[in-house]
This record gives C-alpha cells, structure tokens and sequence, in this order.
C-alpha cells in the first residue's frame, strides 16, 4: 500500500487542477492569436493613418477624394479586425474550456466576443475620427456599426451563434442548431433580412428630394431602371445596389460632400449593377453559402480534428477569394455604364 500522502493528495487534486490549467492557458492561447490578427490588420493599418496624417500636416486642407483614397486602406483592415478578431476569441473561448461545465462554456466564449469586440470598435472609432477630422459621438459610431454590419456582414453574428452554442458532438441538437442557422443565413443572403432590419430601424429610408431627383436623371440618361431609392444613415461615404430589390442608395455622408454632377455619376455606375442584378445575386449567395460551414467550427473540430479544420477554413478562403475576383468584372460593366451615362472626367473625381 502507498503510504505517500503527497502522491494521494495530487491525484486526489487532478481532476480540479486539469480545468484551472486550461482557464489559465485559453488567455494565454487568445491572445497571441490576437497578436497575429492586430498583426496582420492593424500594422498595415497604422501605416496607412501616418500617410494620411503627413499629407495633413504638409497641406492644411486636402480635397475629400485624397481623404478617401489614404484612408480606404485602414478602414477595410479595420473593418476585418473588428470582425475577425471577436470571432477568434470567442472561438479559443469555447475550445480551450471544454473541461468546464458547459452553461460557463458558453458564456466564456459569449463574454470573449463582446470584449473583443468592445475593444476592436474602440480602436476603430479613434481611427475613423482621425479620417474623418472631426469628433464622432458614441451614438453615432454605434449607428454606423449597425449599418456597415447588417449591410456587408451580418453572418458574423450566426457564426457567434454557432460557435457559442452548437454541440461539440453529432446529434440532434447539434442537427437542430445548424437547421435553425442555415434557415437564419438563407434569410440572410437571399431575402435580405439585414436590409429589413435596417429599413424597420429607420436607418435605410425613402430618397429624400435632391437624391430622388438627381436619381431619376441618372434613370434617364442610362436607360435602366431601378426598384427604389434610398438614403441610407451612414456617415462614411458610399452609395449601394441592393440586389435583392434592385434599389440604389447612398448614405448620407456621401450626399454630404458629393455635389450634384458627382452624385449623378456614382448613381450611374449603381444603375450598372441594377443591369447585372440576377448574376450578382447569385455570385453573392455563392460567396455566403461558402463561409456557413464555420459555423459548426466547435463540431469540425471535435469530429475531424484541428486539421480537418484547417483544410475547411483553406477550402472556404479559397472559393470567396475566387469570388472577389470575378466580382472586377461586375465592377469594371459598371464603371463603363458610369463613363457612358455621365461625364467621365466627374465620374472619375468621385471614384477618388
């Protein structure tokens, strides 16, 4: 018989120490993974705010197409790094506490998105106020959030949902969870429910006069016809083909430094895409519906491993980057409609 207290007591302790070892090494994992990710976003990211800050340090007042030009590096990293980052932690949340009860499991997971989240839109606003020359309340910054997500990125909130709450285990709730996801992101990518959202918020409304009516001469001189006009409230400019109802829109920040004639040709290049509406809803969905199998990451995981993983995160990067690229084709038919329908010199100054 073993008369060693000391071997008793740690084998006693194992099964409490294994959970406490994994609490203390999912912080340590999370945040080298975003290390890497402000790495990859936010160096390059910095470095384009510098460029934007020397131009306005050697030249008091610079036109608003070169602000858009230096600036348009930082916030599409940004905007992935508010995304992308969230999701990592909330993943590395759910994986490394495994061990744990599973009500906790999952509000480690819930409780690393927000925070990361929090943290990545902070860093985001101070960057945006920086572009823009101007402060931005809290109010606005969380409006304009809520539009750029429910516009371009709304499955970001089912894949939070999928790897905060499906099972690690085939069955029929993890059966149960993906029917009810993928009913969510047909939603999503067919029937545009971001849009619906946006237009019940108050946020996508109805043309005001200016933009209607500039809107209806575009109408004419291109010979296409759209579903609808509509402002949308977002103070970063850009101006929309909503493919699911073939309504054209711009946002009120870009009604605010665009003049008459730049307004006419960006809605020009809008009308474009309301041509190639069908096709580019298709090519839309396709680019969707590659990324919903993230969703289950937890599952793939515990099923097929972390390789398995790996293999269906390089599978699914590689059909939506062959997807960006065909989507130049949509891009370049709509600066030629753009350059036919309105003078090309104007058209090009608003593209800038």
């Amino acid at each position: 018989m073993d008369e060693n207290p000391s071997a008793y007591f740690v084998d006693a302790a194992t099964p409490y120490l294994r959970p406490l070892e994994m609490w203390l090494l999912a912080p340590l994992l999370a945040f080298f993974a975003l290390l890497v990710v402000c790495l990859a976003f936010g160096i390059p990211a910095l470095i384009s705010m510098r460029s934007l800050r020397r131009a306005r340090a050697a030249e008091t007042e610079i036109p608003w197409f070169e602000t858009a030009r230096l600036a348009n590096l930082p916030r599409r990293r940004l905007a992935a790094a508010t995304l992308i980052a969230p999701l990592l932690a909330s993943f590395i949340g759910r994986i490394m506490t495994w061990p744990a009860p599973l009500p906790l499991n999952w509000i480690t997971s819930f409780t690393a998105f927000l925070i990361t989240r929090r943290v990545m839109l902070d860093f985001a606003r101070r960057s945006e106020i920086a572009i823009r020359g101007r402060p931005i309340s809290r109010a606005e910054w969380r409006r304009d959030n809520m539009v750029y997500t429910l516009l371009f990125t709304p499955h970001v909130y089912l894949m939070l949902i999928g790897i905060v709450f499906i099972p690690r285990h085939w069955g029929w709730q993890s059966f149960a969870v993906l029917c009810v996801l993928a009913l969510l992101w047909w939603a999503l990518a067919h029937k545009a429910l971001g849009i619906s959202i946006l237009k019940r918020l108050g946020l996508v409304k109805a043309a005001g006069t200016r933009l209607l009516e500039i809107a209806e001469a575009a109408e004419r001189d291109s010979g296409i016809v759209a579903g609808g006009k509509v402002e949308i409230c977002w103070g970063q400019p850009n101006a929309f083909m909503l493919f699911n109802s073939r309504e054209i829109g711009m946002t009120t920040g870009a009604l605010a430094i665009l003049d008459d004639a730049e307004v006419h040709a960006v809605l020009c290049h809008e009308l474009g895409h309301v041509a190639d509406a069908s096709e580019l809803g298709r090519h839309r969905a396709i680019a969707s519906w590659a990324a919903f199998p993230l969703v289950a990451a937890p599952l793939v995981i515990s099923q097929l491993s972390f390789t398995g993983f790996v293999i269906l995160y390089a599978c699914t990067l590689a059909i939506i980057s062959h997807m960006q690229k065909r989507a130049r084709s949509f891009e370049h038919r709509a600066d030629q409609e753009a350059q036919d329908s309105s003078d090309a010199k104007i058209y090009a100054e608003a593209l800038r």
